[in-house]
């Protein structure tokens, strides 16, 4: 097996433990979108921005660890980003999850409307990429953010709860790092099945939702999360067309950007700046979501 191959299993089980983790210690299901989703309408925003705080900061552990600062490769155009990200922020919002939501966790829940949302984001992924893209441009910019950074997160340590969130965050953060799927190269090569196809995210999913399925196996033995009262679990089972809506318009914002909400994020503080056009974009895609929510009865 060729050594990236290793890489993405390794970048995979520290997914599964940093969401694992994440469950054990707040008794919150590490689904990326959601927590953009209640920071974005104003709700209860910690421990979520304190998790998305850790995500930001991996880059910082990175270098500091390998010697070399991340290097991601982002081709789509920028006025293809914008609305990708728009319909990756909508399209997860109305589909109640993304990869880290439905495609770790829910999977590792054995959840019937995961085991539909995955290979429904699947498919409209593939079928977008079978349409021709346009033109490459040159990428630019290291992002250095390491005192501004560091400075920015000290007031989350004020709270044992925000505490753990950012670490579980930065774990998830060297994760996708390691595994190769905060690239979006690697995702537009693993979906792009008539080219040169790599399977190197096979092995992530394989290794995050392996060590999250028994991370909920030893879960269902605790009475309660170490720091929380009680598990925050998905109770949902029915699968509707806002499930099944949200997972195409995910599907197809992913497969024009190879961007899901986390990597995304990430990408930002790695200095891929054209990124974050697509994170402007998820932004508004949530916030037209979440303020649609507010005006629908309930």
């Amino acid at each position: 097996m060729k050594s990236e191959y290793w890489y993405s299993l390794a970048g995979g089980a520290v997914i599964g433990l940093a969401c694992t983790a994440y469950l054990f210690l707040l008794g919150r299901v590490a689904g990326i979108s959601g927590m953009i989703g209640r920071v974005v309408s104003g709700r209860n925003i910690w421990p979520d921005a304190a998790f998305l705080a850790g995500l930001a900061a991996g880059p910082v552990v990175w270098s500091h660890a390998t010697g070399d600062w991340p290097e991601l490769s982002l081709s789509t155009p920028w006025y293809v980003l914008l609305p990708a990200g728009f319909l990756v922020g909508y399209g997860t919002r109305l589909g109640s999850g993304c990869t880290s939501g439905h495609g770790v966790m829910g999977l590792a829940r054995l959840s019937p409307r995961s085991m539909v949302a995955r290979p429904v984001s699947l498919h409209a992924k593939m079928r977008i990429l079978s349409m021709p893209m346009s033109t490459l441009y040159m990428l630019i910019s290291k992002f250095i953010y390491r005192i501004a950074t560091f400075r920015a997160i000290q007031p989350i340590f004020m709270s044992l709860r925000n505490a753990a969130a950012f670490v579980c965050g930065l774990a998830f953060s060297v994760g996708l790092l390691l595994s190769g799927m905060a690239n979006p190269a690697t995702v537009r090569a693993f979906l792009d099945l008539a080219g040169d196809w790599n399977p190197s995210l096979v092995f992530v999913l394989g290794g995050a939702v392996t060590v999250a399925f028994a991370g909920l196996r030893l879960q269902k033995r605790l009475a309660r999360p170490v720091l929380e009262t009680s598990f925050q679990l998905p109770t949902a089972r029915q699968i509707d067309a806002p499930l099944v809506a949200g997972s195409c318009l995910f599907g197809v914002g992913w497969g024009l950007s190879g961007f899901c909400p986390g990597p995304a994020v990430l990408s930002v503080f790695v200095g891929q700046w054209p990124s974050l056009v697509f994170v402007l974009g998820l932004l508004l895609g949530v916030a037209t979501y979440e303020g649609g929510k507010r005006k629908r009865p309930q």
